[in-house]
């Protein structure tokens, strides 16, 4: 196992030390458990934890997946780039109405108030997953999308084209 101060001196850039932190972890069914374990007693590696499990997931599609680490964090996500993955990674997850509820109100504050938009972008993607998910949330969620689909930046404006698609959405604009 990587130690925590690895884990905290990543420099949010050097994407080959992420490489070999990953491939110096352990082969184990319960890898995002572990992360989110040190998380919470190393909340200073959230950014280099949320790039670990972000990739150990798109390399193991078909595994099982913890989603409680992975929901727990979303209200420790204070810079873009964890927020970034984490949003990244919800596609991912089994999620269940259940765990819509507090992940809806973070959500919508980085909708609000987030000026990265990469960030505002696949926080709208989240934004589908829920609707698809609580079907009663589609007159707000259209709204919004109708909103930003004439004020955000052409990234934002195509993924949530993308994300109306892929959640499949019963939602059109002209």
């Amino acid at each position: 196992m990587i130690s925590k101060a690895q884990l905290k001196k990543w420099d949010h850039k050097d994407t080959q030390a992420l490489y070999k932190m990953y491939d110096n972890l352990p082969e184990t069914e319960d890898l995002i458990r572990v992360l989110g374990e040190i998380v919470q007693s190393e909340p200073l590696t959230l950014p280099t934890i949320s790039w670990l499990m972000k990739h150990h997931l798109e390399k193991r599609q078909n595994s099982r997946i913890e989603k409680e680490p992975i929901i727990n964090l979303f209200p420790m996500a204070k810079d873009w780039s964890t927020r970034l993955h984490l949003l990244q990674i919800l596609p991912y997850l089994p999620l269940g109405t259940d765990d819509i509820e507090p992940l809806l109100p973070i959500i919508e504050d980085w909708l609000e108030n987030e000026p990265n938009k990469f960030v505002k972008a696949w926080a709208y993607n989240a934004l589908a997953i829920f609707t698809r998910l609580i079907p009663d949330l589609l007159p707000e969620t259209e709204e919004r999308f109708s909103l930003a689909l004439e004020e955000e930046s052409p990234a934002v404006r195509a993924r949530i084209r993308k994300a109306i698609k892929e959640q499949s959405l019963p939602i059109s604009f002209n």
